[in-house]
């Protein structure tokens, strides 16, 4: 049986819509869609899987809130693919956890053992454009320091470089979306230009270890370093730790 003759087998309009929005997933699973290719138009759509616009369109809504496609309008328009960096995935998470009343504190416990494992696959599996993009993410660091917003932003792609190259897609989307919780949830933390050198300091050796192939080394060094965050965190900022997560701060 064919996809569309058991999409029209279904009676209710939502699971339909449900088994379409899977029908697609396979389609970019099994396809060569770069993010930000066109899948298809919804033109498109509508005859490969013979189904109603209302269908279609409640099937596409919901892989755009999971991040999976979105819409882009216009003549040269159509479903784009989406970038799969954890964003969506740590909203998600931090939905349940304000439900569960869970605290930010959480997050750094889970990103103690999740990170220090990634950092060592890195040690081992980076390729040499990986570590080139390591190396100049920490020289963006050194010229960064005392501007703290886009010094920020570049410990942050530290942090997902590493994900990035350990190798393992869900060890990428597990700690960028961790980081991700971390860095929008943290909010009112202030990095004062010591602190900055302290956390340029230890991504340096972090790197110095991946570089080498040290996976022992990046992994103590990593941990050492998520230790040393939450740390810092309970003796300045102990409120904001064990206050329980609100999922609009991770939007």
């Amino acid at each position: 049986m064919t996809r569309a003759a058991a999409l029209q087998r279904q009676h209710k309009p939502t699971k339909t819509a449900m088994l379409l929005a899977h029908s697609i997933i396979e389609e970019l699973a099994e396809g060569d869609h770069p993010v930000g290719s066109i899948l298809a138009t919804e033109k498109q759509l509508l005859e490969r899987y013979n189904v109603g616009r209302g269908v279609l369109r409640e099937a596409l809504r919901f892989l755009e809130i999971q991040g999976v496609l979105w819409t882009k309008s216009g003549p040269r328009g159509g479903l784009v693919v989406g970038a799969q960096d954890g964003s969506h995935l740590g909203s998600i998470i931090t939905m349940q956890m304000q439900v569960l009343r869970t605290p930010l504190a959480s997050v750094i416990e889970v990103r103690e053992v999740v990170e220090p494992r990634a950092a060592g696959l890195a040690a081992e599996r980076a390729t040499m454009e990986q570590l080139e993009n390591l190396g100049a993410s920490v020289e963006e660091m050194r010229n960064t320091i005392g501007d703290v917003d886009p010094f920020l932003r570049s410990s942050a792609e530290f942090h997902d470089l590493i994900a990035w190259s350990a190798g393992n897609d869900l060890f990428r989307l597990l700690t960028t979306s961790l980081h991700w919780i971390t860095d929008r949830t943290a909010l009112g933390i202030d990095y004062s230009e010591r602190r900055q050198r302290a956390v340029l300091t230890a991504h340096e050796q972090i790197y110095e270890a991946i570089r080498n192939n040290d996976a022992d080394a990046a992994e103590k060094l990593m941990r050492s370093h998520v230790v040393d965050f939450r740390r810092y965190l309970e003796s300045r900022y102990r409120e904001t730790l064990q206050a329980p997560l609100r999922w609009e701060q991770a939007l």
